[in-house]
């Protein structure tokens, strides 16, 4: 800076001290120097680029995070409207005692957390406490949290038990309680099981778990009705005042389609929540079983593994039979599953044709007995190169990139530890149409050779296992997970892959068969031209109907890849669509149904769990209160001493070249300069 100063006097002196062309007296020549001075050495200091350092206070001031449970059951106990308001003038008051303070943040949960926007509905169907905290707890972890307050009835019926989560909450968790804590008479179906798919005049079991609660000595009557007639009843006896029932029963369809059963459970005196005597299941009850045939040349333990996975389904009826004593038409079957066929016997060829002639899908299974070369010959998508037909010991390796279907989790993860099974050994050779399920390793040495693999040509689909010995997989499974589910539940998979055939449509539309009043309904469809390449620029109209003839229209919109609707969520109730394109002046119809399934969880239980609250805000260093007392929450709050705002101070670096008043000052100083020198007859 000092020699900013010298250069700034030594050229303010030679301006006014040096300069024969100005005659000032020499107080002016002074005041005039001492002016240019000043603009001279700010401008030198500035050019230094100086900075102004500054300490900066910052204070925070502790959130309150109100928790708002905006389901039904938070009204569904009383008269709604009422409860409606009662719930949130309370939320208010709360928000009033806490804001001068601390800053509120407001949440309401569901089966999700949201921000409040508007006042609460409580419509929720469904109620994750849970979910719920977890979700604050992440987000605000790093933030000056004073508390949470969670305003409940305490019931959940989704997610986790919160007790096991709320002991990682970093801030305390005070819990307002509300709903009904006195129990009153109340029957409820908890629980209806059921196959979701059945076969048409076959039995089918569904068992119905009741409880009931301070009805010792009474009795109701269990009805189940289909298609508005009833097709079982049942008289129920209650002998505690905490009972649980469960009622195994059998019903028999004569027609096929989706049935819809109602059971509900005749109302006792003074019953106070009906909502949950009632329930419906949906049932798709199909034709007929798909018939397997599984043909083998000589017994092998390899039968015996499949046999009992594919009758853990009731979707397929096996048959076995040995291939030379086969005789019976093989139209009549949805697979054939070929053990070690084709054999070096060339009869068996023989039934390989007729399969090629009807189009029936085969698992292939291959092993010592297998002629290779009537395999090759078969031009399936796989062939081997074998000089010797001599079979080796091969591991899995899962293929990663797989899509086609699910392989089982824990089958996937323990598949390389599985025992061998015995392969040909040779060189494999795949085409385009084959995917690779698991590859085989031979020793140490990964290999890229198929060892269970899938394919698809023409919309024919196939299946095969390269080697034998599945039968010690089965054992295996059972030695690991004490079940055979994960191989049993492949092999299901595997055969169900198969025995669907691809039916290749210009028109297609796809959708679930049920949806849950609380699921976004969506449609997908596809459409190709006449030589099947997908048209992603055709308009595709749908229309849903519900059962009172309401109709609602829908534009398909296009990805570019599938065209896709989404109608979002129905009330329950039976539906009908038709989904329609027009190309090249024809019109392709597509129609169907689906279904809605009521869900009443928050209907099921209406007593209040406030143990559960009181547990939750014990174990977080808080207190419970009911709703009433929210008065003695605030205070409580208000009053701890832990709950601070925070006070944070860093350090400011400021350009001084940024202050405008500095060049203000500077241009007011040449300014006086200037008039002084106007009115002194200069420049």
């Amino acid at each position: 800076m000092l020699p900013v100063i010298i250069l700034s006097i030594a050229l303010s002196a030679l301006l006014y001290f040096k300069n024969s062309k100005e005659e000032f007296s020499n107080w002016v020549n002074f005041l005039l120097a001492s002016f240019r001075f000043i603009v001279f050495s700010v401008l030198g200091f500035l050019l230094l680029s100086p900075l102004l350092i500054s300490w900066q206070t910052k204070v925070e001031k502790a959130k309150i995070i109100i928790v708002t449970d905006d389901s039904k059951s938070m009204t569904l106990w009383g008269e709604q409207d009422k409860l409606k308001e009662y719930n949130n003038s309370i939320l208010e008051k709360l928000n009033k005692g806490f804001s001068e303070k601390f800053d509120i943040i407001n949440y309401s949960f569901g089966n999700k957390i949201k921000i409040i926007t508007e006042e609460n509905t409580y419509s929720n169907l469904r109620t994750d406490i849970n979910g719920a905290i977890k979700s604050i707890s992440e987000k605000y972890k790093y933030n000056n949290i004073g508390a949470i307050v969670f305003l409940s009835d305490g019931i959940y019926n989704v997610g986790n038990n919160p007790i096991y989560s709320i002991k990682y909450s970093k801030f305390p968790v005070y819990t307002l309680g509300f709903g009904d804590t006195i129990m009153h008479h109340d029957i409820a179906i908890e629980k209806v099981l059921v196959n979701k798919t059945v076969y048409i005049k076959n039995k089918f079991p569904m068992e119905v778990s009741i409880s009931a609660k301070m009805l010792k000595g009474k009795k109701s009557k269990l009805i189940v009705t289909s298609n508005g007639k009833i097709i079982h009843t049942n008289v129920l006896n209650f002998d505690s005042n905490n009972d649980f029932l469960k009622h195994r029963f059998f019903i028999k369809e004569k027609k096929s389609g989706f049935k819809t059963y109602k059971i509900y459970i005749q109302e006792i005196d003074n019953e106070r929540n009906i909502l949950n005597n009632i329930a419906r299941v949906n049932v798709e009850v199909l034709g007929s079983k798909k018939k397997v045939l599984l043909l083998y040349t000589s017994p092998n333990p390899d039968i015996a593994a499949l046999q009992h996975s594919i009758k853990k389904s009731d979707e397929y009826e096996l048959e076995i039979s040995n291939v030379y004593k086969f005789k019976k038409d093989i139209k009549d079957y949805s697979l054939i599953i070929m053990h070690q066929i084709p054999d070096n016997n060339v009869r068996s060829v023989s039934i390989i044709n007729k399969m090629k002639i009807e189009g029936i899908p085969a698992l292939w299974i291959l092993g010592a007995k297998s002629g290779i070369h009537f395999f090759n010959a078969m031009k399936a998508g796989i062939s081997i190169e074998s000089k010797k037909q001599s079979f080796i010991e091969s591991t899995s390796i899962v293929n990663t990139d797989f899509a086609e279907f699910v392989i089982p989790e824990e089958l996937a993860s323990q598949i390389s530890l599985y025992p061998p099974l015995y392969s040909l050994y040779g060189r494999y050779k795949t085409y385009n149409s084959i995917r690779t399920i698991f590859y085989q390793q031979i020793g140490s040495v990964a290999t890229k050779y198929p060892q269970v693999c899938i394919s698809e040509n023409s919309g024919k689909r196939s299946a095969f296992i390269l080697g034998e010995g599945i039968w010690r997989w089965r054992m295996y499974d059972f030695m690991e997970n004490n079940s055979h589910i994960n191989f049993d539940s492949f092999i299901l998979k595997l055969i169900r892959y198969v025995s669907i055939q691809k039916n290749i449509k210009r028109f297609d539309v796809q959708h679930k068969a049920q949806y849950k009043e609380f699921d976004d309904v969506v449609f997908n469809a596809q459409f190709y031209n006449a030589s099947y390449e997908a048209l992603n620029n055709v308009v595709i109209d749908l229309v849903i109907s519900n059962q009172d003839s309401n109709k609602y229209n829908f534009s398909f919109s296009n990805d570019g890849q599938l065209y896709s609707v989404l109608a979002g969520r129905l009330p329950r109730g039976e539906y009908t669509y038709k989904a329609q394109v027009k190309y090249n002046n024809k019109n392709f119809i597509k129609r169907g149904k689906f279904y809605v399934d009521a869900v009443e969880l928050e209907g099921t239980n209406l007593l209040a769990n406030h143990d559960l609250l009181r547990k939750m805000a014990l174990k977080s260093n808080a207190k419970f209160y009911i709703s009433d007392n929210y008065k003695y929450l605030i205070d409580d709050i208000n009053n701890r001493e832990d709950i601070v705002n925070i006070e944070t101070q860093t350090l400011e670096y400021k350009d001084i070249i940024n202050y405008p008043i500095i060049m203000i000052l500077l241009i007011l100083i040449m300014s006086v300069e200037w008039f002084i020198r106007k009115q002194m007859g200069s420049y």
